[in-house]
């Protein structure tokens, strides 16, 4: 998978719920009837990592599909960006056209479910 991922190539990494759950360090548990979809938006980091790849992280963002029917967005920020994400974890990786794309940019990513 990383051969397909250049180094300093903006993606959208798409991660199971426990595995972000784990990489933000929350205690949150999700609702009952609640659902989320998590991804890492990012810059591939030039750096060799048999467990994963690594990733400059810009945010993480949750898509959470609340009980109601509901949805709300949440991004989280880290510190240091910079970090390992591994395979395990990884559901897809979008390669995101436009690089140029601010994080903050408020449209949603391509992919929502």
């Amino acid at each position: 998978m990383v051969e397909l991922m250049d180094p300093e190539q903006q993606v959208a990494i798409w991660i199971h719920d426990e595995a972000a759950r784990l990489f933000l360090a929350t205690l949150r548990k999700p609702d009952e009837g609640e659902t989320s979809a998590w991804f890492i938006n990012g810059v591939i980091i030039n750096r060799q990592a048999p467990i994963g790849v690594w990733v400059d992280v810009a945010y993480v963002e949750e898509r959470r599909t609340q009980a109601d029917g509901t949805r709300k967005t949440i991004r989280y920020g880290m510190k240091p960006g910079q970090c390992v994400v591994r395979w395990e974890y990884i559901i897809k990786v979008q390669l995101l056209e436009d690089a140029k794309t601010p994080p903050e940019d408020p449209r949603p990513m391509p992919g929502y479910l």
